[in-house]
């Protein structure tokens, strides 16, 4: 199953197992109907403020037994789905439209020409791999809380690919406890830490005195 606009961050990348299947049986008969009849639009969020779904959906403090009672916004950016009804009748599955990668490029063009952040189609569905920079290193290593020993090992493995930028560095792990040594002291034998918020933030976490 394809899906648009995935080229921009803020679309979904993923289509959940269940619609899938759900989908499948449509199309075989076997479903009458989907579970909703206009499913869910996302557009680009015009800001992060007043127009970022997942910003402004409030999900701590629930469980998987609670979690039917979390309030979705509905946003210009993240308009709700609609169940069927009188309005939204059961459509009746016939096929479904073919378009082609030409097609899909050339609607997206008409609409989005003026775009200064417009990527070309073609570009955009490059099949070459996309290098990993610093910072994206960085994060990918952090994502799998690797050791510093993996965190090298791993981006020894991915030079031998070509798939770092040449200004890329991964020999940096060796060291890469030296620049939290500053929040940590020494005395009668026992180290800890003495300044917790500097320390906590150069991690990349927010400070809660309360945790």
């Amino acid at each position: 199953m394809r899906l648009g606009d995935q080229d921009k961050t803020w679309a979904p990348h993923t289509v959940c197992r269940s619609c899938v299947e759900n989908l499948r049986q449509w199309t075989k008969g076997i479903r009458k109907s989907l579970s909703l009849g206009i499913p869910m639009i996302w557009r680009e969020p015009q800001n992060h403020i007043s127009d970022c779904y997942f910003s402004m959906a409030n999900i701590s403090g629930f469980n998987a037994k609670t979690k039917s009672l979390i309030k979705y916004p509905n946003l210009h950016s993240a308009i709700r789905p609609v169940p069927h009804s009188i309005d939204v009748p059961v459509p009746k599955f016939t096929n479904l439209d073919v378009i082609s990668e030409i097609d899909d490029c050339e609607t997206r063009d008409s609409l989005i020409r003026e775009d200064e952040d417009f990527i070309p189609c073609v570009l955009s569905r490059s099949n070459s791999p996309q290098l990993f920079n610093q910072s994206e290193l960085n994060d990918l290593a952090r994502d799998l809380d690797l050791p510093k020993e993996s965190a090298e090992l791993l981006g020894s493995r991915l030079k031998e690919k070509n798939l770092l930028l040449p200004e890329t560095k991964f020999y940096s792990y060796r060291n890469r406890e030296i620049e939290f040594l500053k929040y940590f002291i020494m005395e009668d034998g026992f180290v800890f830490c003495h300044d917790v918020s500097p320390l906590v933030n150069a991690l990349g976490c927010p400070y809660v005195p309360n945790d």
